[in-house]
């Protein structure tokens, strides 16, 4: 690295030039950035919960909704209650996000549009934008489409319309339809058409609603019936329009705090959780990014006191940062919650390397007083101990490309990079700087030990003295992180990655005690054949998965095609409750009819085909008003069987589904094909992802990280004392995991390769030394405690910096990045001590030759140290 540090020294200003044009380039892209909150953008391209996902929503329709409870603290059946439920449910439906720069928006529309679209467009302006206005929208759309109009007036418009009408579809007891009997059958009549106006009119809607219990008790209403549903599906996608998705949460939000009072109202789901997101990802991005630099700059000035101490470090992260984020930008990818992570991260790591070379300069300078010749003797030193640094780290970041989650491999591929710039700056731009500054004047400088350096000299004593000693205690640790590391457990429940006692997350939690649940998984069977649902076995053997899996405890309720059937089948016989089944193969029918010759009546019995029972049935409901398109394909094919879960843990997921698996396995018809999807499904998928990529991750990033130093140094006894402290580190991680309680979840996941790729390099550093401190004739006692006093410092600077660094993520809004945040400073601490106890003991009891022994040795007394 000396040549590095000769073309430095010699054109520091070009190297700066250089620099600085490169980062005025990424910098004019980085405003371009973007955000990326779906969930569902965490499970590949191709993988089969995605493609059942994509299929539930094309034949069956979206598979997300607002979920707004209204909670009583005695009963929501009361006139006031009712009626909440029905304002709620109204106002919610007729939501409308237009603002006065829609408005401005569309009239620049009508300025740029000619003929019938214009005059719809002018119509629709009259009297401002209302819901009313979104057919004439539409109507206009069209037109422009088929006119091939500017696409940026037709984005317009689409926007427009999704915002006039945000919400689809309600659907409450004030919204849902009852099957009831009358004297000609079954008709199908609004639960409640109005809201009762006294309770004799809400106990009348209790008893319609416990009387057909299975279509509404537990999806809608509590069985105590101390809290009702109002379901609201949007008309967009909620990952892909968060600001949407936002915007109608803070709108329903608003509207239910002005019902509160005595009743409680509590909002979840998918589009709440989607747009939370993203407004607390832009927080953490705002709050957290200064703060970490403010706690680094303040870790800096309280180890250097020094400007370039703290200024040099800093830029190279500021340096970094705008490198990473101007690259994503210009390639069209955005920051997804596991990125928001980034900016923290490069911020802490960035500093490390400008660190080693910053402190290594300040002592060399004291003993050259030559800026340019401090400068290269600094780079002699520690250029390739910060390569091999930035390379491992880099390393380790890199293998997060062969994880199986979309996010994490671009997270793991721009983080590389990040670390790429800040140890490509921290080796040019850094002594051009050093180079060019004044000379400096601080205690260190002037002082050969510091307090810290007797502190750290004391403990290599302490080390070489007691090693056999510190090699039991870390085997003590080994065996109990292998113990903790056994336990851990993977969960990768969405709302959970909120914290607790969030309002969302509070809300999610009463809504599952009080409901049947706010996670949904949906079980698609596809029988390939037309009419097939209408099977009385068929539907007999999903009413038994139903049955079969409500005995489950955090099953709370279900809804199928066999549901709707056997309330059917019970009211089309007067409510008697031998009817409360789905219809046999062979019904038989008793008639009655009176016979001419004597006036008695005459008993008949005839039989009649359970296919066609039903489909009447279904004919009947139909034709009636019912809606069937939840529950089953308009060709009664396919038929989507809906399960309410009280929780989202994976493990209960995992649970529900090998249930359902057995039972389907031992009683589905044969050609009847299985899929499983919505949110616990996806859920799952992240899970086993998570699990699948964990060991080849660890594996990889350990044994390229191995290969590297072996290569570098030309030493298998260095690849093997540099991976032994991190190994420990990575388990007792995990073990830290487990007794935390946190868990593996899409952050923590890559708990592993950080520590490897981050805290790998202080091994490097401690070897790199000691390896020149031999290299000069030093014994190994002799070269540990000249490691110690020298390089020691380094790394302890190094590893505040950055561990303090990552503590600030435990200010982020989210649980897996503030757990992240804590784990990873306890990594720092953990192979800081690890380079600084471990290394030296094996080093002392092992004693490799690492590097030939220098012809110039250095003096007896220097060798041997007074123990």
């Amino acid at each position: 690295m000396r040549w590095v540090a000769g073309v430095v020294s010699r054109f520091p200003w070009a190297t700066m030039v250089v620099i600085g044009l490169i980062t005025a380039f990424f910098a004019s892209r980085a405003p371009g950035i973007k955000l990326d909150n779906d969930p569902e953008n965490m499970i590949p391209p191709g993988h089969p919960a995605r493609v059942a996902n994509d299929r539930l929503e094309q034949v069956f329709g979206t598979s997300e909704a607002f979920v707004i409870g209204l909670v009583s603290p005695s009963s929501v059946f009361t006139p006031e209650g009712l009626g909440k439920v029905a304002r709620l449910s109204q106002e919610v439906a007729n939501l409308t996000l237009v603002t006065a720069a829609d408005g401005a928006a569309l009239a620049e529309v009508v300025a740029n549009t000619t003929g019938s679209a214009h005059d719809l467009l002018v119509q629709a302006q009259e009297g401002g934008l209302t819901g009313r206005d979104r057919l004439i929208i539409s109507r206009a759309l069209g037109r422009l489409q088929d006119a091939h109009a500017d696409p940026r007036l037709i984005a317009v418009l689409q926007d427009l319309q999704l915002k006039l009408r945000p919400i689809d579809d309600v659907t409450s007891l004030s919204t849902e339809d009852n099957i009831v009997g009358t004297d000609f059958g079954m008709e199908v009549i609004p639960l409640m058409e109005t809201p009762p106006v006294d309770q004799a009119g809400a106990d009348a809607v209790r008893d319609a609603v416990f009387r057909n219990a299975d279509l509404f008790v537990g999806r809608l209403v509590s069985a105590d019936g101390s809290a009702a549903l109002v379901i609201a599906e949007p008309t967009f996608k909620s990952q892909a329009r968060s600001d949407l998705a936002l915007a109608t949460y803070q709108r329903i939000r608003a509207l239910a705090d002005s019902l509160e009072g005595p009743e409680q109202v509590y909002i979840s789901g998918l589009p709440a959780l989607s747009g939370l997101f993203v407004q607390l990802m832009s927080r953490d991005m705002r709050q957290l990014t200064p703060l970490v630099l403010v706690v680094v700059l303040i870790t800096l000035a309280l180890s250097f006191r020094c400007f370039r101490g703290v200024m040099l470090p800093l830029l190279v992260v500021i340096l970094s940062l705008i490198w990473t984020i101007g690259l994503m930008a210009l390639l069209g990818r955005p920051i997804t919650l596991i990125g928001t992570m980034m900016p923290t991260l490069l911020v802490a790591v960035g500093a490390a390397y400008a660190i080693h070379v910053v402190d290594e300069y300040l002592h060399l300078y004291a003993q050259t007083r030559s800026r340019p010749e401090a400068v290269k003797e600094t780079m002699t030193r520690v250029g390739l101990p910060v390569f091999m640094a930035g390379l491992t780290t880099l390393i380790g970041f890199l293998t997060l490309a062969f994880s199986p989650i979309p996010p994490i491999r671009e997270f793991g591929l721009f983080t590389a990079f990040g670390v790429l710039t800040a140890m490509a700056v921290s080796l040019t731009l850094v002594p051009a700087w050093l180079v060019l500054l004044p000379p400096p004047r601080n205690r260190l400088s002037r002082s050969g030990k510091s307090d810290l350096r007797q502190l750290l000299e004391k403990l290599g004593q302490l080390i070489i003295r007691w090693r056999w000693g510190v090699v039991a205690v870390a085997l003590a640790l080994l065996a109990g992180a292998l113990y903790g590391t056994a336990q851990l457990r993977v969960d990768s429940s969405f709302i959970k990655y909120f914290r607790p006692h969030t309002e969302l997350r509070e809300a999610d939690q009463i809504l599952n005690q009080r409901l049947a649940g706010t996670t949904t998984l949906n079980i698609i069977l596809d029988t390939g054949q037309p009419d097939e649902l209408k099977s009385p076995a068929l539907l007999s053997t999903i009413a038994g998965l139903e049955q079969h899996l409500r005995e489950l405890p955090e099953v709370g309720d279900s809804l199928s095609l066999a549901t709707l059937v056997q309330t059917m089948n019970r009211t089309m016989h007067g409510d008697q409750p031998e009817y409360d089944r789905l219809p046999n193969e062979v019904e038989t029918i008793t008639e009655t009819r009176t016979v001419s010759q004597d006036g008695l009546p005459v008993t008949q019995e005839r039989q009649v085909s359970g296919r066609d029972q039903i489909a009447q049935y279904l004919l009947l409901f139909e034709s009636s008003g019912g809606d069937l398109a939840r529950v089953t394909d308009p060709a009664f094919q396919q038929a989507n069987v809906l399960f309410f879960l009280k929780s989202g843990s994976t493990a209960t997921i995992q649970q529900v589904i090998s249930a359902t698996r057995r039972y389907l396995s031992a009683n589905l018809p044969a050609g009847v094909t299985v899929s499983f999807a919505g949110g616990a499904n996806l859920s799952l998928a992240l899970n086993d992802l998570i699990v699948g990529g964990q060991l080849t991750s660890i594996i990889t990033s350990a044994l390229m990280v191995f290969l590297s130093i072996v290569i570098a140094y030309r030493s298998f006894s260095a690849g093997v004392f540099g991976i032994i402290p991190i190994s420990l580190t990575v388990l007792l991680t995990f073990a830290a995991l487990w007794i935390s309680g946190a868990g593996l979840n899409i952050g923590t996941a890559m708990i592993a390769n950080m520590a490897v790729g981050i805290g790998v390099d202080y091994a490097i550093h401690f070897i790199s030394r000691y390896r020149a401190e031999t290299a000069q004739g030093l014994s190994a006692a002799a070269a540990t405690l000249a490691t110690m006093r020298s390089t020691g410092q380094a790394i302890t600077f190094n590893a505040v910096a950055v561990g303090a660094g990552f503590a600030v993520m435990l200010f982020s809004s989210f649980v897996p990045i503030l757990t992240t945040g804590w784990l990873v400073a306890l990594t720092m601490v953990i192979t800081a001590l690890g380079a600084l106890t471990i290394v030296p003991a094996l080093l002392n009891i092992v004693r490799p030759r690492l590097v030939p022994v220098s012809q110039a040795p250095r003096s007896q007394a220097a060798q041997e140290p007074t123990l």
